[in-house]
């Protein structure tokens, strides 16, 4: 999905990749209220078989978007750790980059 790291740098990238998974959750949200909806005033069992579906609907929907979340994440660290060697020591005093680098998880192959 990314290019290379270079195509991570940028903090409106960031920003724009979290408005994009917070819209995706808002989406779950205003499903599963649509779904509660449905059985608020009827309690058939053709009500509750149209809620049980959307409401699986709304499930998915949250699922994708905490995907989503995961994957941005898990980009945003490893974008954070590959810079942090380009930095020069004085930007990160209290870090040891190369240490750091030789234990980062998040520099594992995804």
């Amino acid at each position: 999905m990314f290019e290379s790291t270079s195509d991570l740098s940028g903090e409106r990238f960031w920003d724009d990749q979290i408005a994009a998974n917070t819209e995706m959750f808002r989406q779950a949200d205003l499903l599963e209220e649509a779904a509660y909806k449905i059985i608020d005033c009827d309690s058939s069992n053709e009500a509750w078989g149209r809620f049980t579906d959307a409401k699986a609907l709304a499930d998915a929907q949250r699922t994708a978007a905490y995907r989503d979340w995961m994957r941005i994440n898990r980009a945003m660290r490893k974008n954070r750790c590959a810079r942090l060697s380009e930095l020069p020591a004085k930007d990160h005093p209290s870090v040891d980059a190369p240490l750091h680098r030789s234990r980062c998880s998040c520099l594992a192959p995804s």
